[in-house]
């Protein structure tokens, strides 16, 4: 599987691995920049480079690709948590992303797990289900001019884990607002701030 591992120099416990959108690469903002905030941290990271576009993936029955989605994931873990003894792991969704987060979290951690959920499918049972079932350290971001937002959906996964959530206002599924770019890049910091804060306190 295509990947992209970054590592530390020196001797670090933590591991962070992204999982990007379905046109959304690691190299966009929303994945570029809280991996620099991890290395700058002194973690190391594995960014996956899937290609979810491809025909064989979209013209497969929904759930050949659910476990295709999985089985991503639970390489990238394993290859992941092969390269070091970690201590934590911090996994990173987008979109699409947010199913094989899902699809990871089923496996059993012995180390410290967070999970950043960035504008997850919340209108996939499998997202919902493994966000309301975690109970390590999360944090959710979404816009409200993202159709996968569901309002009520992610109220009951915060009421029922305390999950931290940043609700961006005209947002859309890249966490920008078409027509104005400054704004749009003020959503970038407003984002990047909250993210760091997350990974000081788990």
């Amino acid at each position: 599987m295509p990947n992209l591992f970054i590592r530390q120099e020196q001797d670090t416990h933590t591991l962070a691995i992204t999982f990007p959108g379905l046109h959304y690469s690691c190299d966009k903002p929303l994945l570029y920049y809280p991996s620099k905030l991890i290395l700058e941290r002194g973690g190391d990271i594995l960014q996956l480079q899937t290609d979810y576009t491809r025909p064989d993936y979209q013209f497969a029955p929904r759930q050949e690709q659910l476990n295709w989605i999985y089985g991503d994931a639970q390489s990238a873990l394993l290859a992941g948590r092969h390269q070091r003894q970690y201590e934590k792991l911090i996994l990173i969704g987008k979109s699409i992303g947010t199913l094989a987060l899902a699809g990871s979290l089923s496996a059993d951690f012995d180390i410290d797990v967070a999970a950043v959920w960035i504008t997850p499918l919340l209108y996939q049972p499998p997202v919902v289900d493994a966000a309301r079932s975690f109970d390590g350290p999360a944090l959710f971001l979404v816009g409200t001019g993202d159709p996968t937002y569901i309002p009520d959906v992610l109220q009951q996964i915060q009421e029922s884990t305390g999950a931290e959530v940043l609700v961006v206002k005209d947002a859309n599924h890249s966490l920008e607002v078409p027509g104005d770019t400054f704004r749009s890049l003020a959503i970038i910091e407003d984002v990047l701030l909250v993210i760091s804060r997350f990974l000081d306190e788990i």
